[in-house]
């Protein structure tokens, strides 16, 4: 029942989304360059969770791994709700006027 709601729920989001949003924020001419370095940065970071998760879970116990976990998924959500800007119904050729204003201009209100 867990896999299956685990399933459920990264399917349609954290599964294909990433990959969709980096696809499509930069601009023609940086797209190749900026998807492989994010591509590297993403499979370095599952490197590093699978390499120290045993020795994490002798710290801190099992339930404390996903906690810390939970926690970091949550400043994660924080960040990106508040940084990163609408791209609906914005065309690819806009994109990079859309991510080179300020970064205060970025915020939602």
């Amino acid at each position: 029942m867990g896999l299956a709601l685990y399933l459920l729920c990264f399917s349609p989001g954290m599964g294909p989304m990433p990959w969709t949003v980096n696809s499509e924020i930069y601009p023609g001419w940086a797209r190749a360059t900026c998807t492989s370095i994010t591509t590297s940065i993403n499979w370095t970071a599952n490197l590093v969770v699978s390499l120290t998760f045993l020795t994490l879970t002798e710290l801190l116990l099992k339930h404390g791994v996903f906690y810390m976990y939970m926690g970091l998924a949550g400043l994660g959500l924080a960040i990106f709700f508040f940084l990163l800007p609408e791209t609906r119904g914005v065309p690819l050729e806009d994109m990079e006027n859309l991510f080179s204003r300020p970064l205060s201009s970025r915020f939602r209100r």
